[in-house]
């Protein structure tokens, strides 16, 4: 507690060099921050879905409505729970009503494919026909609808034509992502060979029993249309983004060393400066332990302070990348939600790294400081100290080092270039 009190009042002494720190350590922690909530729900989780790793995406088989007759959905029992198609629609066109609205088609089953029913209102059956209406977000039923809770007098416009709403969805469903409505399309009718298949396996049934399976079925009933694949939903929506993710947050973390490479340069241009103090607090018989404390808790409550600002940035930002990402990533994906508790921890984490990257070096090296020969007049008076002259030596690496973060930090930004959202459309 001494320690941290006695920090505080020396950083309270340097503003400038304060704020400059803050600074640095806040773009580093809230660069990592930012991109870890994305990194955490897109990769690290699972999909926002119940019993997700049964999800998957059939391809090579045919549109749904060639499976819909009973005797091929018999068939299929022992294969899937639910299987559905859907279709991202290009958005209706702008009117008077409104602005324009985000569709997706489905065919019936979809929901219960995923696992996520209607927070009110009911789901599409089968025997449904274009006229069952369409189910909503909650972001379109609040405003447009004004949230009312009898869905039986509810309807939305929709293009240029006027339907009946039949549920909502929970807020938390963003499936595919940016959909605002979810029109009925019986039997896929009118899909395109393209759009995706999903489906969920019966419980316990691995992936290549499944496959296994399911290539029998379509030979018995003749109705493969070319090889059929079954891929984990999750990795159908990521493909080969994980890389990309992870060398984002690479590149985040790699900023992060480079803002404590320079608040450690700081540190010792601040070191050298407060030489004769230090000199004279040896010389006075203070312990070098005490001083290698005081250098620490000054680059932990930088780290602290830099991490609270951090936070701030994180938040600014996760909002931009929560709409940018699905964009990028594919129209499929689905929305990356916050990960509050993971990126709190993980903050707390980056500071504490941050506070031992800036700090170690310059308190070994302060602790180290020889008083007797600071203080030792030389042939034209006083000079700087052998230690001094060494802390300039460490200083100059420090700098080197920066340079080799910086430069790795560019070409880690060429190679992501081509990999960017254009690319990635």
């Amino acid at each position: 507690a001494d320690d941290l009190r006695q920090a505080a009042r020396s950083l309270r002494q340097a503003p400038g060099f304060t704020l400059a720190a803050v600074v640095l350590l806040a773009l580093g922690i809230g660069a990592a921050t930012a991109l870890f909530g994305p990194l955490d729900s897109l990769v690290l989780s699972p999909l926002p879905f119940p019993q997700a790793n049964r999800l998957v995406r059939v391809g090579g088989v045919p549109m749904p409505y060639r499976w819909a007759s009973p005797r091929l959905r018999q068939a299929l029992k022992p294969v899937f729970s639910h299987i559905a198609q859907f279709r991202w629609s290009s958005g209706n066109a702008p009117h008077a009503f409104g602005p324009a609205l985000r569709t997706t088609d489905v065919t019936p089953g979809f929901f219960r494919t995923v696992g996520v029913a209607p927070q009110m209102g009911r789901d599409f059956r089968r025997a449904d026909s274009f006229t069952a209406g369409v189910i909503v977000s909650d972001a379109v039923w609040r405003p447009r609808l004004h949230a009312q809770s009898n869905l039986s007098s509810a309807f939305l416009r929709v293009g240029f034509a006027t339907v009946p709403v039949a549920g909502v969805m929970p807020p938390s469903f963003n499936f595919p992502a940016g959909t605002q409505v979810w029109e009925l399309k019986p039997d896929g009718e009118g899909f395109r060979d393209s759009a995706p298949v999903i489906a969920r396996l019966k419980p316990g049934l691995s992936l290549a029993a499944a496959l296994v399976r399911l290539r029998t079925i379509a030979k018995a009933q003749h109705v493969q249309e070319g090889p059929i694949t079954l891929q984990p939903l999750h990795d159908y929506l990521l493909g080969d983004r994980r890389p990309l993710l992870w060398m984002l947050w690479a590149v985040a973390v790699l900023f992060l060393l480079l803002a404590s490479a320079g608040v450690a340069n700081l540190f010792l241009v601040r070191g050298i400066r407060r030489q004769p103090e230090v000199a004279l607090r040896l010389a006075l018989g203070g312990g070098r332990a005490r001083l290698m404390r005081q250098q620490l808790a000054e680059a932990l409550l930088l780290a602290l302070a830099g991490a609270a600002l951090g936070i701030g940035l994180a938040v600014s930002a996760g909002a931009a990348l929560r709409a940018a990402l699905p964009a990028a990533l594919g129209r499929t994906a689905f929305a990356p939600q916050p990960a509050l508790a993971p990126s709190l921890g993980l903050v707390v984490a980056l500071a504490l790294a941050a506070a031992i990257a800036c700090g170690s070096w310059p308190a070994w090296r302060a602790a180290r400081t020889d008083a007797g020969a600071y203080l030792k007049p030389s042939g034209s008076g006083l000079g700087p100290a052998p230690s001094g002259l060494r802390r300039l030596a460490s200083r100059e690496l420090l700098v080197a080092g920066q340079l080799a973060l910086a430069l790795a930090l560019l070409i880690g930004s060429a190679l992501l270039a081509p990999s960017g959202p254009a690319r990635l459309a």
